[in-house]
């Protein structure tokens, strides 16, 4: 089964929902923090984890991603994880309105959205 983390700014929740039940629908095991974090857990570290043993990492990337500490984070160490693990797989989704060059804000090589 194919694993990843999914990334989202909390005003895109709705979709981050939708696209994690769609994607657990065909088989993907889709880790969102909401639905996996317990209380008491350390959000860094869980978050941390979680990203680094996934196989993959999405992220929605729209008008609230810009003003978004945590999905900044996610972005770095999923980078971080694709430096050590060459097959990781990090998959920008791009929301409605929103260009390819949006891209370069958070990608120093852009990856194909």
């Amino acid at each position: 089964m194919t694993s990843v983390f999914l990334s989202y700014a909390r005003e895109d929740q709705d979709l981050a929902y939708d696209l994690r039940n769609a994607l657990t629908a065909d088989g993907i095991d889709c880790w969102l923090d909401e639905t996996r974090l317990r209380p008491g857990d350390s959000l860094g570290d869980e978050i941390e984890a979680a990203i680094r043993e996934r196989e993959g990492f999405l992220v929605l990337i729209g008008p609230a991603t810009t003003g978004s500490e945590w999905v900044r984070r996610e972005i770095k160490i999923a980078l971080a994880t694709r430096d050590q693990r060459p097959e990781y797989r990090i998959v920008p989704l791009l929301l409605p309105g929103q260009k390819p060059a949006v891209l370069d804000c958070w990608f120093s090589d852009r990856p194909v959205a």
